[in-house]
């Protein structure tokens, strides 16, 4: 318990050492920092990858007394996230099925823009649509396919809270300009033939 009025957060910095990931199975995340101070103020937290690989970051944090605010992201390497908070707790996945992943964080106090992104893969048999929920924080969506040929008859449908389709575009328009995921929670790939694909969310972090 902090029973001081500062901004020093109670832990700045630490690393783990995460085992290979397993192909199919759930991440296993694992808790890398935990720190907490008396007044909240803007942070800026560094997540990096020694070995270079990469790896999945969730971020709580809190600015008052409540129980704060969560966010997803997906790391190639390393990244910059920014949050005004009094509370941060990091907990990381590795993604590399391959190597184990040696991942640290530091924070500092101050201001930075920063952006950030949640990617979620997977694949379609070209006749079940696939629904992807949205991540805390989204803005935007670009879906990319293993399969190129199919871009313009697939389609990417957004959905509102109780899965009504609201909009729809092509994956090939989805491409060139970035689609507005606005207040929807879902959004729903068809694709016209079996392919992976990877959805990449643009946060407003």
């Amino acid at each position: 318990m902090v029973s001081f009025r500062a901004v020093n957060l109670s832990t700045r910095s630490d690393r783990t050492e995460l085992a290979p990931a397993t192909a199919g199975a759930q991440p296993d995340y694992r808790r890398l920092l935990n720190g907490e101070s008396g007044e909240a103020t803007w942070r800026i937290v560094e997540v990096f990858s020694v070995d270079d690989l990469p790896f999945l970051v969730r971020l709580y944090w809190s600015s008052g007394s409540g129980t704060g605010q969560k966010a997803w992201f997906t790391v190639s390497k390393a990244t910059r996230i920014c949050v005004n908070a009094r509370t941060i707790t990091v907990e990381v996945a590795n993604l590399s099925t391959l190597a184990n992943n040696r991942v640290g964080v530091t924070v500092d106090d101050g201001f930075s823009p920063t952006e950030n992104y949640w990617q979620e893969a997977g694949e379609t048999d070209g006749v079940n649509p696939v629904v992807v929920d949205i991540p805390p924080h989204a803005r935007s969506l670009k879906v990319h396919l293993l399969n190129t040929t199919i871009l313009s008859g697939s389609t990417i449908t957004l959905q509102n809270a109780d899965g009504t389709d609201v909009g729809s575009v092509s994956v090939a328009t989805a491409l060139g300009t970035p689609l507005w995921v606005g207040t929807s929670r879902r959004v729903k790939l068809t694709t016209s033939a079996a392919t992976k694909f990877v959805a990449v969310f643009e946060l407003g972090l």
